[in-house]
């Protein structure tokens, strides 16, 4: 399934919307950092205390991720992600970072635990088959710890294999 990456990957031009913004980087319909800073502010943040009452993100504002390319922000365009350079994809945090939590984390997995153990340890097949519908939004990563020992830290769960037969 190949999906359209929302942001172009060409980084050449300036942007008078910031120093060092790469004028290509642009959110749908050649919008601009500042558009994407407004959409933060203008529509996320006045909805966040409906998103604290009902613990849900809004359909409408779930909808404008999906379109802005954000369940794949971190992914290679090779698999529907936005292809963005560690610079870009900083500056893009900085500007949701604006916003609460909540609504980076309906995408965050995709792009982090989720997306990046797929890239790292996946096969081909896996990467493949995982990383197109998690960068387009069409299933969304989650992450729990319930092994008593590891508390939040990850890095502590130690894992054990037992054959048994029969």
């Amino acid at each position: 399934m190949a999906i359209s990456p929302a942001w172009p990957s060409s980084r050449t031009a300036a942007d008078p919307t910031g120093p060092g913004w790469s004028g290509a980087y642009r959110c749908p319909g050649g919008r601009s950092r500042r558009w994407l800073r407004g959409f933060v502010r203008e529509r996320v943040v006045p909805a966040e205390a409906e998103i604290e009452e009902t613990d849900a993100i809004p359909a409408g504002l779930r909808a404008e991720a999906t379109r802005m390319g954000l369940f794949g922000f971190a992914l290679p365009e090779r698999y529907g992600g936005l292809g963005l350079s560690m610079t870009e994809e900083a500056r893009l945090v900085i500007e949701l970072g604006y916003a609460t939590p909540a609504f980076r984390s309906l995408f965050g997995t995709n792009n982090g635990i989720a997306g990046h153990v797929l890239l790292l340890g996946g096969t081909e097949r896996q990467r493949a088959g995982w990383l197109p519908r998690l960068a387009s939004g069409q299933w969304i990563a989650s992450f729990g710890l319930t092994e008593p020992e590891a508390g939040s830290d990850p890095s502590t769960i130690r894992t054990s294999e037992l054959l048994q037969r029969g």
